[in-house]
């Protein structure tokens, strides 16, 4: 297989601009309305990440900040952290291990193809 550097040079562009794309796309879906009203105490709040992630991920009820951290007192520790609850040293979310992936793979793809070009 003989790749030509315009091939390469293809290649690395879709791989790194795809991935960006599909986040941009994702990223940008947020429910219409600004604030929710609490399923637990019934006040009026605004939506925060965890809500607005909470819709993405079809919840219907929402919890203000009170009442979750609440409900997260509740749980034990172990549950916890399967609940989302971040214990300081980041949101676990990642974010940073795709990056780095995304980084290396071109890299990657552009010594394999001179190697066996």
């Amino acid at each position: 297989m003989n790749l030509t550097p315009e091939t390469i040079a293809v290649i690395v562009v879709a791989t790194v601009a795809l991935p960006l794309i599909l986040i941009t796309l994702i990223s940008k879906s947020a429910p219409k309305e600004k604030t929710f009203r609490c399923a637990r105490c019934k006040t009026i709040s605004p939506h925060s990440q965890r809500t607005i992630n909470a819709w993405r991920n079809e919840k219907k009820k929402f919890y203000c900040d009170a009442c979750h951290v609440k409900w997260l007192d509740t749980l034990p520790p172990r549950e916890r952290q399967r609940a989302g609850y971040v214990g300081g040293s980041g949101s676990g979310s990642g974010c940073l291990g795709v990056i780095l992936a995304f980084a290396v793979v071109p890299g990657v793809i552009y010594v394999l193809a001179r190697v066996y070009a």
